[in-house]
């Protein structure tokens, strides 16, 4: 998880992917040699637990750990949005906050909303005053309220093309919606699923050019663009949108 000249090493809910992480130690080390904080979460013991299933309308990850995933966190600047789910819980969002605050960020949660997991196909700011939802899980009575004085987007949910799934049976831990799961790049400019045409017929309406590109495992893989990128090398001020 990036932010500013940090980098957040995020404890995952999730067994198997427990030690992803050692598969970026040298990108890392690299980083902290040249000037880039890195700090670690908490290391969680995963005990059975945490988990639960009777109740499927609440998170399967009990509040018991610190617990988050990167992408349970919408970053907006000065702000941050924490999205309590499967893959974040409460105590996650109370430990960033005691990291953030004192670095100038104002840490704002998100509950029952979109329990399954994580949040960058629900919530898709697009630049300061505009932002994108999910319109099947997100409608204009229900939504995080810091986007209040925001423009806002509820994409139909029947306006999102599913690319499909090509596992056996077509299991798949992965929605249709991750056809929504796109990259800014700017504020004109966005990567996302060449098949979403809706989607980039309304992007454009808001002045927003889009570059397609065919990511045929989306599904399978569990992944989309937002999914398979992240910005640790950028430029420009830390800015404050709210």
């Amino acid at each position: 998880m990036p932010l500013d000249n940090l980098i957040i090493d995020c404890s995952s809910p999730m067994r198997a992917r427990y030690f992803e992480n050692r598969a970026y130690y040298d990108f890392l080390y690299e980083a902290m040699e040249g000037g880039t904080e890195w700090i670690s979460a908490p290391k969680p013991r995963l005990l059975d637990e945490i988990y639960q299933t009777e109740n499927l309308e609440d998170p399967s990850t009990r509040n018991l750990e610190i617990l988050f995933d990167a992408p349970n966190i919408v970053r907006l600047g000065n702000d941050i949005l924490y999205q309590v789910s499967n893959s974040g819980t409460l105590l996650g969002a109370k430990w960033l906050k005691t990291i953030l605050e004192p670095r100038g960020y104002r840490l704002h949660t998100a509950e029952k909303f979109y329990s399954f997991a994580h949040f960058d196909s629900t919530v898709l700011p697009l630049r300061p005053g505009l932002v994108l939802f999910n319109g099947a899980r997100l409608n204009p009575d229900c939504y995080p309220p810091i986007f209040e004085k925001w423009d806002k987007i509820f994409f139909p949910a029947d306006k999102i093309v599913d690319a499909g799934c090509l596992l056996p049976n077509g299991v798949t831990t992965t929605s249709p919606y991750i056809g929504l799961n796109f990259l800014s790049v700017n504020e004109k400019l966005v990567i996302c699923d060449k098949n979403q045409i809706h989607l980039r017929k309304e992007l454009e309406k808001h002045g927003i050019e889009t570059i397609g590109l065919q990511m045929r495992h989306a599904r399978s893989m569990a992944g989309g663009f937002h999914c398979v990128t992240l910005d640790t090398k950028r430029q420009g001020p830390r800015q404050d949108y709210f």
